[in-house]
């Protein structure tokens, strides 16, 4: 599917919700679709998926129309190339903190003439050689997102020249990690916390990179306000969704027993 739907729902000023997975399991790609969902966010940074399993979950969400984004270990992750090409949505590196690290990203993940990403003629996403090389080259960099994510206080000082780095698409702020690296552990509210994204989402928007956020700590309007297009809707993942509702669903079914 590539970028497809994130793109869609971004079009027009729009804004587009996501949720982070760690699962193998494609059936729970179905069904964010289902429910709504633009994007996933696979992580390869905080799981142990492997690219035989991002590639059933690809599948699954080819199949229900949802754009992935990989959250690979870095820019320099040797499974960058093996998952363009079985077709994932996009790519994003954690904790950048330099444009020459925005710039390796872009060049394992574009072809030339920006960037160096390999090409063969028999892969999945070029329907295994059946559409021909020259159209697969011209049509696939536009349908593959680049992103990145701040999360460090260095990252935020050289936002501007992280940012204007030319085929980056767009740009997640990391709170977890960011708070952390303000000294302000879990304080997502804290005046510190709002002026690093304030000053991320300036920088983005002066460069055309999509914002993504999480509703962590903030309300939606808060969201909106400072910038976020992009917005993850469940900050902690299917799991913790999954739990969320088992919980209420249970407490729920406790409290009308108890008051019969």
């Amino acid at each position: 599917m590539s970028a497809h739907s994130l793109l869609d729902a971004l079009a027009d000023d729009g804004i587009a919700f996501g949720i982070p997975l760690r699962s193998p399991d494609p059936a729970i790609v179905e069904i964010c679709a289902i429910a709504g969902y633009d994007w996933v966010s696979i992580s390869l940074e905080h799981s142990a998926l492997t690219v035989r399993e991002v590639a059933t979950l690809q599948r699954a969400a080819d199949a229900r129309h949802i754009t992935t984004l990989v959250h690979v270990a870095g820019p320099d992750d040797p499974r960058i190339l093996a998952l363009l090409d079985e077709g994932i949505g996009g790519v994003v590196a954690p904790h950048v903190t330099s444009a020459k690290e925005v710039e390796a990203l872009v060049a394992e993940t574009r072809f030339p003439p920006l960037g160096r990403r390999g090409a063969t003629s028999v892969t999945r996403r070029s329907d295994y050689g059946a559409r021909p090389l020259a159209q697969y080259l011209a049509e696939a960099d536009p349908l593959v997102a680049v992103g990145i994510s701040i999360e460090d206080v260095e990252g935020v000082e050289h936002a501007e020249s992280i940012l204007a780095v030319p085929g980056l698409t767009l740009a997640y702020v990391g709170l977890n990690d960011l708070t952390q690296s303000l000294g302000r552990p879990g304080d997502f509210g804290n005046p510190a916390v709002g002026d690093a994204i304030r000053h991320v989402a300036e920088r983005a928007r002066a460069s055309g990179v999509t914002l993504a956020l999480s509703e962590k700590g903030f309300t939606l309007a808060e969201l909106r306000d400072l910038g976020a297009r992009m917005i993850v809707n469940a900050p902690a993942g299917e799991y913790s969704a999954l739990l969320d509702t088992l919980s209420a669903r249970l407490d729920a079914a406790r409290t009308t027993i108890s008051a019969r």
